[in-house]
């Protein structure tokens, strides 16, 4: 070991490193600082909140009291009904296949659909949109066989009949 008699002037610090440092500092105690700061407003903050919902509490009168119950029974039902339609599948596309080949002044006012077969009856405006009706059934490929089983005239002057339709298996396809 040399012992050194010739003392050596210490390294001097950078500047840099004195500003890091005091800002580093700085930085924690402000860190510090802000969460005692945060847990006062948060306590702060639950305690009138709790003021709030005990003032809310006693000003209700049975009334209300009671329509807030038939209000929470009528929320959990609305939730059930939404429960059980989002886990619904689409049995098929029939009254979208029905709504697709129905004429435009065509009304059906009554239908029995046993598969394969639908029985129409309905109105139509006269006799030609009666004929365009059975002219898009039988150029349909998902309709097998058209029968027109009754055809007669209303009292406003349209047209009443019924059609019996034999129907494609692929129409009931569930999707």
């Amino acid at each position: 070991m040399v012992i050194e008699i010739i003392p050596k002037l210490p390294e001097k610090v950078s500047v840099w490193f004195n500003v890091l440092f005091y800002i580093s500092i700085g930085l924690l105690i402000s860190a510090i600082l802000s969460y005692f700061l945060l847990d006062y407003f948060q306590r702060n903050t639950n305690q009138v909140l709790k003021e709030i919902k005990t003032s809310l509490l006693v000003s209700r009168t049975p009334k209300e009291q009671e329509l807030e119950r038939s209000i929470v029974q009528y929320q959990r039902k609305i939730d059930d009904f939404v429960l059980i339609f989002n886990q619904h599948q689409t049995n098929s596309d029939f009254f979208t296949f029905l709504e697709e080949i129905t004429h435009p002044n065509v009304v059906f006012s009554q239908f029995n659909l046993t598969k394969p077969s639908l029985l129409l009856s309905g109105t139509a405006e006269n006799f030609v949109v009666l004929g365009q009706q059975l002219l898009i059934f039988q150029k349909n490929s998902k309709i097998s066989k058209t029968n027109l089983s009754t055809i007669s005239l209303g009292k406003e002057g349209e047209v009443e009949f019924t059609f019996t339709l034999s129907l494609s298996p692929e129409i009931f396809e569930f999707k």
